[in-house]
């Protein structure tokens, strides 16, 4: 019985391997800090499609710098803007430092005010959260 049940267990995680590697967010952070991006991309980019806000945002910026992928400005922004239009306050951040400096845009102050003040209003938001907590 024992043996049955590890061969149904195996055979499921060739059919699933999602489940047999789960890519959790800590391992993807360790792999970001510690300089592997090749791999903090694999791991980022499923939790990414899966609605991680923090993933969204490290992936945006992986691909802003080009960091174990090629340097994509339209997607590293379309992931930071999935981000902070989820909450983050860093990718919102970010993108207003990004339209204030033209770093791979078009310098758009309108744009990078839409942005600082979102991630302004974001901050204050989380900051109210954890007084409560």
């Amino acid at each position: 019985m024992r043996k049955k049940f590890t061969s149904i267990i195996l055979s499921g995680l060739l059919f699933f391997p999602a489940f047999a590697q789960p890519a959790d967010f800590a391992s993807a952070y360790a792999a970001y800090e510690s300089g592997d991006y090749r791999q903090a991309y694999r791991a980022l980019k499923r939790l990414a499609r899966s609605d991680n806000v923090q993933a969204q945002y490290l992936l945006g910026l992986l691909y802003i710098n080009g960091q174990g992928v090629g340097q994509d400005t339209e997607q590293g922004l379309s992931w930071l803007k999935q981000s902070a239009e989820n909450g983050s306050y860093s990718a919102a951040a970010e993108l207003g430092q990004i339209y204030i400096t033209g770093k791979g845009v078009e310098m758009n102050d309108r744009e990078a005010a839409k942005w600082i003040e979102l991630s302004a209003a974001l901050a204050e938001e989380e900051e109210a959260e954890e007084e409560c907590d």
